[in-house]
């Protein structure tokens, strides 16, 4: 890690180094004055490897319950930081250290910033809300902390593009697929825990590292996690799922975004956008004749429906533009 004399004051600003067993100890702290008066700090030497090299090794030996069993670990470091109103701000895989022991040390707190201090971080691990300049909290190191979930879990991080603007766009409005679609070694409750430490806003995260820490624990073991609750859901998919029914594919579509955008992972939405996105790209049949439409009981519709208003027909059609159809129709009929 490099120190510049722009960390200086956080460093003093943050006190007594922390004694916790997840954060790598600090044992002083000075300026070198052989080297232009450098800051430096003087660490505890460790051995072992940091998560970044066991993701890229692709070892066997990195199987779901040890990455559950680092994440709680790095969880109760920081849950122990955010209580002194500390951030890290910076959290990926490469300085999250694995000992041999399987314990695990948070390196770089050297550049620890008080709570609501501006600073940016790798891109492919940041917040929106680091990208966007709107403040951090504890939740930004738990977002970040989903993202090396993540990407321990699949050896994929979910976000990471071919140019740093598309990185950026997927960081902001894009949902990566389950991390159990990736690994099937990954159970349905673990995928959602982490998607909901990825959800867009801060509020829609877990409300503390902590939390985090008991809702991974309880996937592993696979017990029921309900981070949501379905009688709040359902009626949101059921309405999506009635919008897309009736041909409000826009509607649909925005309930739908929203429910991914609070970290909910299902199915069922991915489903019905998959829906939506066919029904909006699908092409529009040419409108019909204005002779069909010439009067009452002569819609042109097919034989036993000659006085079918065009409104029930498209619902019996079960077509999805037939609404549009319709419309296209009335409007050549009234243009005529």
């Amino acid at each position: 890690m490099r120190l510049t004399r722009r960390h200086w004051p956080s460093l003093r600003a943050s006190g007594e180094p922390l004694q916790i067993s997840a954060i790598v100890d600090v044992f002083g702290s000075g300026e070198c004055q052989e080297d232009g008066r450098r800051p430096y700090v003087v660490t505890q030497l460790l051995s072992g490897q940091t998560l970044d090299r066991l993701i890229r090794e692709a070892s066997q030996r990195l199987t779901v319950g040890r990455v559950v069993h680092i994440l709680v670990q790095v969880c109760h470091g920081l849950q122990a930081a955010h209580d002194h109103k500390l951030i890290h701000r910076g959290l990926k895989p490469s300085n999250l250290f694995v000992l041999n022991d399987d314990s695990v040390k948070i390196v770089d707190f050297g550049v620890l910033h008080l709570l609501d201090v501006r600073i940016t971080g790798t891109l492919r691990y940041m917040s929106p809300e680091q990208l966007d300049m709107k403040g951090t909290s504890a939740a930004t190191d738990i977002f970040s902390l989903g993202v090396v979930a993540y990407e321990a879990l699949t050896g994929v991080n979910p976000f990471d593009r071919r140019t740093e603007s598309a990185t950026a766009e997927a960081i902001r409005s894009q949902i990566p697929p389950a991390a159990s679609e990736l690994n099937p070694a990954v159970t349905k409750g673990l995928s959602q825990v982490v998607a909901k430490a990825m959800a867009k806003g801060p509020g829609h995260r877990f409300g503390s590292a902590r939390e985090f820490a008991e809702y991974l624990q309880m996937a592993l073991i696979n017990e029921a996690v309900d981070l949501f609750g379905n009688a709040r859901i359902q009626p949101r998919v059921a309405r999506a799922r009635r919008a897309l029914r009736e041909g409000d594919l826009e509607f649909a579509k925005e309930i739908l975004n929203d429910l991914q955008r609070e970290g909910l992972v299902d199915p069922e939405i991915g489903r019905l956008l998959e829906d939506v996105g066919h029904r909006q790209t699908a092409p529009l049949p040419p409108a019909p004749s204005p002779r069909l439409l010439g009067s009452p009981g002569s819609w042109g519709c097919p034989r036993g429906c000659q006085t079918t208003p065009p409104e029930q027909l498209a619902e019996q059609l079960q077509h999805p533009t037939a609404h549009a159809i319709w419309d296209r129709a009335l409007e050549v009929r009234r243009r005529n």
